[in-house]
């Protein structure tokens, strides 16, 4: 979660000037581990993009781990 949120903040501080414009991006990420997903690779991936549907519905700019007992990071 935390290396996630740094990659996040990261993404959210760099800005791009475009021919006068500045863009700026942000980014969600769901994550998902074998402790509550177990190590079937197809799995993992389902929960993680379960968690990073679930990051965009609330909100977007977020890291949202698949676990009921998994804290929420938010921007």
């Amino acid at each position: 979660m935390a290396i996630a949120d740094r990659i996040r903040i990261a993404i959210g501080a760099t800005e791009v000037d475009r021919d006068g414009t500045v863009v700026s991006f942000s980014a969600s990420f769901g994550l998902a581990s074998t402790d509550a997903s177990g190590h079937g690779l197809q799995r993992l991936c389902m929960d993680a993009d379960a968690a990073l549907y679930r990051a965009k519905h609330a909100g977007r700019n977020r890291v949202i781990a698949d676990s009921e007992n998994s804290p929420m990071v938010e921007a």
